[in-house]
């Protein structure tokens, strides 16, 4: 999206048919930086390679059952770490509510 000479990106995360958010750039990068870390290192390869594929799109239901058990569980573990992790800044908060509506939903 482009807005005067800004341009606006945003990332998708799809955590089960009907269950997604878009989130800022910011947001998405650090979902999946954070997955890939709390996850096996083939996990994580393939988490990467997914969305190297599919630029600012991470859908779940792309991964076999076993890779996405192991992402649903990473990303119930989210909130904590966010609240841990996640620097201060007015967006704190909406990113943290993001990040725990996501978590319920895997």
């Amino acid at each position: 999206m482009t807005t005067g000479s800004l341009v606006v990106v945003s990332g998708t995360i799809q955590v089960s048919a009907g269950r997604g958010w878009s989130v800022s750039t910011g947001l998405f990068c650090w979902v999946v930086d954070t997955l890939a870390a709390e996850t096996p290192p083939e996990l994580a390869t393939s988490l990467r390679e997914s969305c190297a594929a599919h630029p600012w799109r991470l859908d779940l239901e792309d991964f076999p059952p076993e890779q996405r058990t192991a992402l649903c569980s990473a990303l119930r573990a989210l909130p904590a770490l966010a609240r841990e992790r996640l620097p201060r800044s007015a967006s704190r908060a909406a990113a943290i509510t993001a990040i725990d509506d996501m978590s319920a939903a895997a």
